[in-house]
């Protein structure tokens, strides 16, 4: 997955990154309801 990357590169500018980090994780979250949703 992209968030180990995006893990790493945190180090580089924390404000930015953390930015991505909220995106990468709603976008995370909508993926797992998405895919929880078909199962059930």
């Amino acid at each position: 997955m992209a968030l180990s990357s995006d893990i790493k590169n945190l180090e580089s500018s924390p404000i930015d990154e953390l930015a991505d980090m909220a995106k990468v994780y709603n976008e995370y979250m909508a993926e797992v309801k998405a895919q929880s949703g078909q199962k059930q």
